[in-house]
């Protein structure tokens, strides 16, 4: 038993959230996992036990030496719970990088596999599965709420522990248990929502008639009528073929009840039922050992169950649509999988794969990204860096760009002799870029009547470009304001994008000069970027710049500076704005300027 330390003090199983962390344990082979459901039995009355049960937990079935090399299964101990309630932050911005695509040539190789084995009478029904993984930047609780509005279903679960993370949005119901009484609820059965509600009402009509969908649901349902005999009397199936709606789908599930034999523990009751036939397929031992060579990889947590034990009530999911990784730095898994039965077609399948991913998409929302230059001499200041700038971000968010490079490409060929300013102090480096005409200012192709302006380059998703000037309007404030929000990194922090509404209070309070800008700090207090500059703070006669890996926009001026080594980038907290002898807010618009703090609560 471990006294965790757990990133976060909770967990969230369906509509509670599980507070008061007391201490968790853990299974890696037969005896340990009989000693597991031991305490559970022992702690069950005084605490809320979250249980993880991993995919592999059925090997120690088929083998009773077996001993993994991390636990299958695990439990968390909570002392309270409360009604959980989506806290959504709106200025979360969610724009995932696919790292594992669905691979649409293995899956048929392995459909084919699956119809042959069919057709050699090996199995009836295969669900086969594929793993895509993903990469975010937004923290795990914030992503998880993010998604639980997309795909709120009702056995969803967080769990962030020494075990790893796991944010699952489930909508099938393993088993629940009270007062010996036992329920399960099979889903087998997909199809996407209508466009509108006319198609919406065809699509169900046809999965609700579907051959192939009703098949696949009654044979799990006939396997799980078999298991359940195995730990219980009066089974009986109460729904066959019902429909529950969701945001992007419909599913088809059935119910089955049954009283449980007297004396039945947890364990045999998993023993019996572990792992869900709809996510294994029919016969269930002779079809998961085909899985096993099919898929030749661990499945982990996904197609095992997390569940809910509390006095004598248990609830357990079965664990599909569920994002899980090791540990903060790693990438997120996410499996997904369909029936495959004899008249199953690889196309509609694979269809039904990212159907049911389709909530992992970025969310829909129309924006642009830009860069703000300095246009003067009838030249622009560091517009290769900005157009570099400009097209990381277009590769890494997907938007079309080969036009605008066309366009530009000799600028970005341009060599910089950042070393020749090494020796230069920071303020006579500064008076020397924007007080004079020197090799930073890169040759411009939009040309204004203003003899100096900014410039605006706008790249939208399809590829198209344009270029606006405006006036700059001179600040007469010299404060930095401190502000009080907290700034939580998403997806697009690293990318200068039209979605900036986090920033509008800040932007008011520029245009109505009561600061130059304002500065924001994250969680732990650590010190980010202003609104619209970055930071360079002067402690013990040396100059430093927050680090970028916190979730900060890279400046083009702070990007110059750390390549003229006239600044050093650094692990910056709130107090040091405190203790800084002097700090200026730098951007390539305006330069270099020295402001004075004023906090917040001042």
């Amino acid at each position: 038993m471990s006294k965790a330390n757990l990133k976060q003090n909770f967990a969230v199983f369906g509509d509670h959230i599980y507070q008061d962390f007391a201490f968790s344990f853990s299974a890696r082979n037969y005896q340990e996992t009989k000693t597991f459901f031991e305490k559970i039995k022992q702690y069950k009355q005084e605490y809320f036990i979250i249980i993880c049960v991993k995919y592999e937990f059925y090997t120690y079935l088929f083998d009773i030496n077996f001993t993994s090399k991390k636990p299958y299964i695990y439990a968390l101990c909570f002392k309270k719970r409360s009604i959980f309630k989506l806290n959504l932050n709106p200025f979360m911005r969610y724009y995932p990088t696919l790292t594992q695509k669905l691979d649409k040539k293995s899956y048929f190789k392995a459909f084919n596999k699956v119809l042959k084995s069919i057709k050699k009478g090996q199995s009836y029904q295969i669900n086969l599965t594929q793993k895509l993984k993903l990469r975010t930047r937004i923290p795990s609780f914030e992503l998880f709420q993010l998604l639980a509005k997309e795909q709120n279903a009702e056995y969803k679960a967080f769990l962030q522990s020494e075990f790893g993370e796991i944010l699952c949005f489930s909508p099938e119901l393993f088993f629940k248990i009270k007062d010996q009484k036992i329920l399960t609820e099979p889903m087998k059965g997909t199809i996407k929502r209508g466009e509108n509600e006319i198609l919406d009402k065809q699509n169900k009509h046809f999965l609700q008639n579907d051959h192939k969908n009703l098949s696949e649901n009654v044979m799990i349902v006939d396997l799980l009528r078999n298991d359940l005999s195995k730990i219980a009397d009066e089974v009986k199936v109460d729904k066959l073929f019902a429909i529950k709606t969701y945001k992007s789908l419909h599913q088809m599930i059935s119910q089955i009840s049954a009283t449980l034999k007297a004396e039945t523990t947890l364990l045999e009751v998993l023993e019996a039922l572990f792992p869900c036939g709809s996510i294994t397929g029919a016969p269930k031992l002779e079809t998961m050992k085909l899985i096993n060579k099919l898929e030749q990889r661990k499945r982990g947590v996904y197609c095992g169950a997390i569940g809910l034990v509390h006095k004598d009530e248990s609830v357990f999911n079965v664990a599909i649509r569920t994002l899980e990784r090791k540990s903060l730095k790693s990438d997120f898994s996410f499996g997904v999988g369909s029936g495959v039965v004899f008249d199953s077609k690889a196309g509609a399948e694979f269809k039904e794969l990212k159907l049911k991913s389709s909530f992992l998409k970025p969310l829909k929302q129309d924006f642009y990204l830009f860069e703000t230059m300095l246009f003067k001499y009838g030249k622009i200041l560091f517009f290769k860096e900005h157009l570099k700038r400009l097209f990381y971000s277009a590769l890494a968010l997907n938007f079309k760009h080969k036009k605008l490079l066309g366009e530009f490409k000799g600028i970005l060929e341009k060599q910089r002799a950042y070393q020749d300013f090494t020796k230069l102090s920071f303020e006579s480096f500064n008076e020397l870029l924007f007080s004079k005409e020197n090799d930073f200012f890169d040759e411009s192709f939009v040309k204004s009547e203003l003899k100096e302006a900014g410039l605006r380059l706008k790249l939208f998703k399809n590829g198209d470009f344009e270029f606006e000037f405006f006036k700059i309007k001179p600040s007469q404030s010299k404060l930095l304001y401190l502000s009080k929000d907290t700034f939580i990194k998403d997806d697009l922090s690293f990318h200068k994008s039209s979605l900036r509404d986090r920033f509008s209070n800040s932007a008011s309070k520029c245009e109505e000069n009561l600061c130059y800008d304002e500065a924001f700090c994250d969680e732990k207090e650590r010190l980010l970027e202003g609104s619209r500059t970055n930071l360079v703070l002067s402690l013990n006669g040396k100059l430093y710049t927050p680090s970028l890996k916190f979730g900060l926009l890279n400046g083009i001026y702070r990007q110059v500076l750390l390549q003229t080594q006239h600044i050093k980038e650094k692990t910056l907290f709130k107090h040091e704005l405190f203790k800084a002898d002097e700090l200026w807010a730098i951007n390539s618009l305006r330069g270099a300027v020295k402001l004075n703090l004023k906090a917040f609560d001042e």
